[in-house]
Parts: structure tokens; sequence; C-alpha cells
């Protein structure tokens, strides 16, 4: 038991966070839209998010792996599932 204890917090304490950030030039309108998905096989595939609401195009878009997905969904599930959120800025056309 011992052992068990000690490579769970091993693990939760040795996990890596994913971010990616991408800017594309445009003005924002404000609103943060916002989509949950997971990242499947140790991050091999992914879910999309597609944003039919930014009839204007995206103006930035931040994709991140939440706290909560390395403390408790990583462990159960051995890396297999790894929840994702993406926010995105939908871009302003009227400026």
């Amino acid at each position: 038991m011992k052992k068990f204890v000690t490579s769970i917090i091993v693990a939760a304490l040795t996990t890596g966070c994913f971010g990616a950030s991408v800017t594309t030039g445009l003005r924002p309108n404000g609103v943060v839209e916002s989509d949950t998905g997971v990242s499947w096989l140790w991050g091999i595939t992914t879910t999309n998010t597609k944003a039919t609401e930014c009839k204007d195009g995206l103006a930035k878009v931040e994709t991140y792996w939440p706290w909560w997905g390395a403390l408790l969904v990583v462990p159960l599930t051995g890396g297999f599932i790894t929840p994702v959120t993406k926010e995105y800025h939908c871009a302003d056309a009227s400026k």
C-alpha cells in the first residue's frame, strides 16, 4: 500500500502542463467562448471545436489542460484520457 500511495504522489507531482496560444492579429469582440474536450491516447488525437458563432473569424485561441485534469482524470485513466479546455475570441468586424 505504501508503494501505491508513493507512486500516486510521484505521478501527481510529475505531471506536465500543456498550453498553446494563437493570435491572428484581428481585434477580438470582447466575448470569450469556451469548449471542453478530451485528448485521447496520451495526446495522439483530440476532439475538434467548430466556432460557428465566429462569423468574422477568430482573433485569439488558447488551448490548455485544466489543473483538475492533471490531478484527477490523468492518474485515474493512466493518461489515456486527458481533458482539454479551449478558449477563443471571435473577431470583431465592426472595428
